[in-house]
């Protein structure tokens, strides 16, 4: 069966969508408190047990903070790692692109992106991050086909 995958990241969190074109699972690593090198190994692991064909990963989103913009650059660097070591095809994808994508709308706010993936999904889709993942991994089922 072929997978694709969506990958959205907070500094504390990655999340993945891991979609088959009927079911969504939806899986949340924790990063806190453990080296970037552990997560990164943790996350190849996963993607070497599902495989997806594609992975579409939310570009960083650069924010006032310095801080914080780092952070979630080092965390998008995690993820392309993760998918190098599982010799998994990936790309990065602006916010912008794949709700336009997706969705039909370049802007959106959360609890709309929320909403929508619901709508295909259901309850399992429990919060914005788990949203933005799974219509990721829409974006790349389409481009699957």
């Amino acid at each position: 069966m072929t997978n694709v995958c969506g990958i959205d990241y907070d500094s504390h969190n990655i999340h993945l969508a891991i979609y088959d074109g009927e079911h969504v699972l939806l899986l949340r690593q924790n990063l806190g408190g453990v080296p970037l090198v552990e997560s990164m190994h943790s996350l190849a692991v996963l993607l070497e047990r599902y495989s997806p064909r594609l992975i579409l990963i939310e570009a960083p989103v650069y924010v006032q903070n310095p801080k914080a913009t780092y952070k979630l650059t080092q965390v998008c660097t995690v993820c392309q790692l993760a998918c190098e070591t599982a010799r998994c095809s990936y790309q990065i994808i602006p916010n912008t692109q794949w709700r336009k994508a997706a969705w039909g709308r370049a802007i959106m706010k959360k609890e709309e992106v929320l909403e929508k993936a619901r709508g295909i999904f259901g309850e399992v889709v429990s919060d914005h991050h788990f949203a933005d993942a799974a219509s990721m991994a829409l974006v790349a089922w389409s481009r699957e086909i």
